[in-house]
C-alpha cells in the first residue's frame, strides 16, 4: 500500500442527518471518488471551532483522511492510502 500526505482543499457532497455529517462523495484533481464506507471519524478542538476527520474508503477499496473545519466551511483531503 502506498502512503501520499496531500493537505488539498476539495469538494465534498455530504449529507446532514440526525445532527451528524456524513460525506457521500469527494472530487479532488478533477476526478470524482464516490465513498463505499466511513471507517472511522474523530474531533479535533482548534480554538473554538473544531475539525472533523473522517477515514473513509472509496469503491475501489483504497482510503482516504478528509478534514471538514467548521471555522471556514472548508474541506481538505489530508492523506490517502493506495493499491499501487
Amino acid at each position: 500500500m502506498t502512503y501520499q500526505s496531500i493537505g488539498e482543499p476539495i469538494l465534498v457532497y455530504a449529507l446532514f442527518k440526525n445532527g451528524k455529517l456524513q460525506p457521500l462523495s469527494f472530487k479532488w484533481r478533477q476526478r470524482v471518488y464516490k465513498i463505499a464506507k466511513v471507517t472511522k471519524t474523530w474531533s479535533s478542538p482548534v480554538g473554538k471551532y473544531k475539525l472533523h476527520h473522517f477515514g473513509v474508503m472509496d469503491t475501489q477499496e483504497n482510503f482516504y483522511q478528509l478534514c471538514y473545519s467548521e471555522e471556514d466551511f472548508t474541506w481538505t483531503l489530508i492523506q490517502t492510502w493506495n493499491e499501487g
